[in-house]
């Protein structure tokens, strides 16, 4: 019984090895799936808003591409990690953040502006922020 255990286990150590060299990359051929990085007109930040912990911040930003606006988002991020809160299509919107206190952050928008994510709170581990949306 341990003779064929050990006879399985070598079976397998020299398939692994087989295997190994089958997918391997030769040393001269250059990956193709190099990074591009974002060109910086692709993003354009419109706000950045510490809270008063500094432990997190708010940033607005908006995207575009080949010129043409996306989209505006609003991204709530701490040291490690965060989320976004909220999505809007339109491009000239007023918009309005402050932070209540260390937990609360107050939006005030127009009162036309459609929202196509809208979250009323996130949560990052302990630590929750909640969001109030007021209309101008």
């Amino acid at each position: 019984m341990k003779l064929i255990r050990i006879l399985i286990y070598t079976v397998l150590f020299f398939a692994g090895f087989i295997a190994w060299d089958y997918y391997k990359v030769p040393a001269d051929i250059e990956p193709t799936n190099k990074h591009i990085p974002l060109r910086n007109d692709n993003l354009k930040g419109l706000l950045y808003l510490p809270s008063p912990d500094n432990k997190k911040n708010l940033t607005l930003t908006s995207s575009y591409d080949s010129g043409k606006y996306i989209n505006t988002g609003a991204l709530v991020m701490w040291a490690q990690g965060g989320g976004s809160i909220f999505y809007y299509e339109k491009e000239d919107a007023k918009i309005v953040a402050e932070w209540v206190n260390k937990d609360t952050l107050k939006i005030q928008h127009d009162t036309s502006l459609i929202f196509t994510k809208k979250d009323y709170w996130l949560k990052f581990y302990r630590d929750t922020v909640i969001v109030i949306y007021n209309t101008f």
